[in-house]
């Protein structure tokens, strides 16, 4: 178990770059169709959305390894206490990154969804001579 969690972490990291790459490529696809714009800008989120994640889960694993660094010279009695506050407070700032992660990708799901269903930005047919 522990030599395939290595090989877990990299599977999920590729993933997630696929997704994001999927994402902003189809982003790119519907700022084209509908004329740039606002929606050159929206073509970004799904990488804003990377970095919020990697912040979260960077933020977590830093803090949890500073947990379990400051319980090694405090009393026995005191360990399990500090080392659940020490995980509580690892959790609690780093949650909050990575559900805002996942809500701006279902935010440029939802957004390329309606851009790609809604008509392309071109010249309409009365203005064709």
């Amino acid at each position: 178990m522990p030599q395939e969690l290595p090989t877990v972490w990299i599977i999920g990291f590729i993933v997630q770059l696929a997704l994001v790459f999927a994402l902003s490529r189809w982003g790119a696809w519907v700022a084209r169709r509908k004329g740039g714009g606002a929606w050159g800008y929206i073509a970004w989120f799904p990488w804003l959305a990377f970095a919020l994640g990697l912040i979260g889960a960077a933020t977590g694993i830093y803090l949890l390894a500073g947990s379990f660094g400051a319980v090694a010279h405090v009393d026995a009695s005191q360990k399990a206490t500090m080392l659940a506050q020490s995980i509580s407070r690892a959790m609690n700032v780093s949650a909050p990154l990575i559900l805002s992660s996942w809500a701006v990708y279902l935010t440029c799901v939802v957004i390329y969804l309606v851009g790609t269903i809604q008509r392309p930005i071109g010249p309409s047919p009365s203005s064709q001579g």
